[in-house]
């Protein structure tokens, strides 16, 4: 078997493949045969074989990018150069220049002819002749302007199939290449002698310039021609029929027959059988990602494609997750869920996008179900997209095979939260500033020590790792420790046995004892302006008050509940937002009904609330643009319910004083559009001035005094005398007047 080298060679102006080992290097030896490609180079090499001498014969290998053509001819390379036959590989995809191909053409010719031991005087006339071509070739180069690209080799010579072999240059070589009658007979003798041929690999036709294929493929009907010579070539016939097609019309109808005039005998190689395409992507999967448990890339396996130069691909993809990897404890991660999305992500990008969005996670509708479509005719229109989106046809084999995909990915992400699903899938672009297991070995090592130098570490090399603000970085340590705290607050109540029992409270304990120090430090830092968030302050909201609402709670986390109620206070002392964080709590519903916690919220919150609700008051139209704003309808609330905290003994003077202070005309018209607003709202609702003006008939008298005090327009006179109408009527001893009644007489 020829030596094959490992480094890059230079010479003669011609770079040489480098033959390194790569992720999408051919196959070389039958050892790597794990595809069973090395029967087909057998059979082809038998074809070759079985020509009759003084003959030539042109095979074609088929078979689409990434099936391994490569790997077959370097096969049928080691089986012709074990029977002594002349082997030259040429690669249609790079090239330098015409003269660098020709000589390097003729320094292998040259090479492998003495291998054979030519006589002398032969060898010398060959080099002759191909130093004549040499020049012939430059020149027809430079005259029509063809430009040759870089040409390359694999373990034989490698040329351009463009322009070199365009018309012109093509038929000066055929001229100039003639061997004379001697000349052939001595080559036919040591071929004879040996039982060898002149086997030339033409590579890589597929991925020449479409537009010079057609004529490169005519050129080559007469060139391959050759006697004693058996050429090969390797292409995507789908690619070529297609340029031919593209070419003429004429090739339409007979594009098929057209290759069938080139190509003696075809191979085509056939998609790997399942079991060996599994195989394959297990063994691409442990040389790339040999950090991802065996079982997740064994149950994986099955759904790679089977395409061997893809499969290699998508777990060279995986492999770049390593170092992000290893910082994960070993089941933080759920990995054939990211194999398979992966997968899913790579074969049908726009499908997977509908697929994350509406088909994963919790709650998400279960594919299977959305074939009844009377009763889940919304889902129905989710599956039409992934239809439509997948690039197949419903009855396909492979829609079939991408609908199982889906179905599976559903059962692995089934109780996977949206966080957790993005979070996992960002890995590929995006460092995390912490893992869990980053964060246990950090509160482990606080509850330890309490030095909250050890915590500036840990920001400033967290935000390194994840290229982040320090800003970002804490906000990402909060989120996480109120995580870390939920996981195990959750967790304690399926623990009936008391050891572990005391295990995971004693870590619980250490968490709230950390999650407190985090909140304890001065709002200027990075941590006190990310735990200032209005998110952050509404979601421990929620978590505590479910904790709290508990119908059996254990003695032993009672603590627990105490801790949380001073967290929750020092959070929302803290947020930058307090009239939003008081309005949210208007989802808790009716201050009758609400918990300990929500009532401590508005309590401490209620100040913010009731100064952002009387700005209201003076900001134009800001009454009608409340009720516009769904995110803004809580602060309505206010207004609205004579029970509202702006109405009580402690506020209600702040909001009368907003009507008393003299004032613009200006200003005086916004507090009139205003109160009339507010008036109509009232008068919206069932019963709503009725139970206003039993309980604050100083409130509605002060809202009608703005109203009158303003000179309005005829159609705000209209409104006017409505709202006088309803008031009347609801309110029949409140004794205000309508100030146009006589003119409306």
């Amino acid at each position: 078997m020829p030596r094959i080298k490992n480094e890059p060679t230079v010479g003669g102006g011609v770079e040489l493949a480098n033959l390194l080992p790569g992720h999408d290097a051919a196959k070389v030896t039958q050892a790597d045969d794990h595809l069973e490609r090395w029967p087909v180079a057998e059979s082809m090499y038998r074809a070759i074989k079985a020509t009759p001498l003084g003959f030539s014969t042109r095979i074609g290998l088929y078979g689409e990018w990434g099936a391994g053509k490569s790997s077959v001819l370097n096969f049928l390379h080691l089986i012709a150069m074990g029977n002594e036959d002349l082997v030259i590989h040429v690669s249609a995809w790079r090239a330098v220049d015409a003269d660098s191909f020709i000589s390097t053409l003729s320094e292998k010719m040259s090479a492998e002819v003495k291998r054979l031991r030519l006589k002398p005087n032969w060898l010398t006339a060959l080099k002759g002749k191909f130093a004549r071509i040499s020049g012939g070739v430059a020149a027809f180069s430079e005259a029509t302007g063809q430009v040759v690209g870089k040409l390359d080799s694999d373990a034989a010579t490698a040329m351009s199939m463009g322009a070199a072999f365009t018309a012109t240059v093509a038929q000066t070589m055929m001229e100039r290449l003639k061997l004379s009658r001697s000349e052939l007979i001595d080559m036919q003798k040591v071929l004879a002698e040996r039982g060898a041929r002149v086997i030339v690999f033409i590579d890589d036709l597929d991925r020449a310039d479409p537009a010079i294929l057609p004529r490169t493929l005519m050129t080559l009907r007469d060139y391959l021609d050759w006697p004693e010579f058996a050429f090969v070539l390797a292409f995507d016939k789908e690619i070529i029929t297609r340029a031919l097609e593209e070419y003429s019309s004429a090739f339409t109808s007979t594009r098929q027959p057209f290759l069938d005039k080139i190509v003696d005998l075809a191979f085509e190689l056939k998609p790997p059988p399942p079991h060996l395409s599994a195989s394959l992507a297990e063994r691409a999967m442990a040389e790339c990602c040999d950090f991802i448990p065996i079982e997740a890339r064994v149950d994986s396996a099955t759904w790679f494609p089977d395409n061997p130069r893809t499969s290699r691909s998508i777990a060279r993809e995986l492999g770049n997750l390593r170092e992000v990897a290893l910082r994960h404890g070993q089941t933080e991660l759920s990995w054939e869920a990211i194999i398979l999305q992966t997968l899913l992500r790579r074969e049908a990008s726009a499908c997977a996008d509908v697929v994350e969005e509406h088909l994963l996670g919790k709650d998400a509708p279960w594919l299977p179900m959305m074939f009844e479509r009377e009763r889940k005719k919304e889902l129905a229109a989710v599956l039409d997209r992934v239809v439509d989106t997948s690039g197949y046809t419903p009855v396909s084999s492979a829609f079939k095979r991408l609908y199982a995909l889906i179905v599976k990915l559903q059962g692995l992400r089934a109780r996977h939260s949206p966080e957790k699903i993005c979070y996992e899938m960002q890995l590929f672009t995006q460092s995390p500033c912490f893992t869990k297991r980053e964060l246990s070995a950090l509160v482990a090592q606080w509850a330890r020590s309490n030095d909250a130098v050890i915590l500036t570490d840990a920001l400033k090399s967290a935000a390194y790792r994840g290229a982040k603000s320090s800003f970002i970085a804490a906000s990402n340590l909060l989120d996480m420790t109120l995580d870390m705290y939920v996981a195990n607050v959750d967790e304690l109540k399926g623990i009936k046995s008391a050891t572990p029992r005391m295990d995971v409270l004693a870590k619980t304990q250490d968490v709230a004892s950390f999650l407190t120090m985090l909140l304890e430090l001065e709002p200027g830092q990075a941590l006190g302006s990310a735990s200032a968030r209005l998110g952050f302050s509404v979601r421990i909201l929620d978590v505590f008050v479910r904790f709290s609402e508990r119908t059996d709670p254990d003695a032993d986390e009672r603590p627990l509940r105490l801790q949380e109620t001073k967290i929750l206070e020092a959070v929302v002392r803290r947020c930058e937002k307090q009239a939003d964080l008081y309005h949210s709590c208007a989802r808790f519903g009716s201050d009758d009904r609400l918990s300990r916690l929500v009532k401590t919220v508005k309590a401490l919150t209620a100040d913010a609330a009731v100064e952002d609700i009387l700005a209201v008051l003076t900001k134009v139209n800001g009454v009608h643009l409340c009720s516009d704003d769904d995110a803004s309808k809580p602060k309505l609330h206010l207004f609205c319910d004579e029970k509202s905290v702006l109405f009580s003994e402690q506020y209600k003077d702040k909001f009368l004083q907003v009507f008393v202070h003299s004032r613009s005309a200006d200003e005086r018209s916004i507090l009139a559009k205003n109160s009339l607003d507010c008036l109509k709202i009232l008068l919206d609702q069932m019963g709503g001035v009725r139970r206003f003006w039993a309980a604050h008939p100083d409130v509605i008298k002060t809202l009608w005094s703005a109203v009158t005090a303003e000179e309005w327009l005829y159609s705000g006179r209209e409104q006017v005398s409505y709202i006088h109408k309803g008031l009347s009527y609801f309110a029949p001893d409140s004794g205000i007047i309508d100030p146009y009644a006589a003119d409306d007489a």
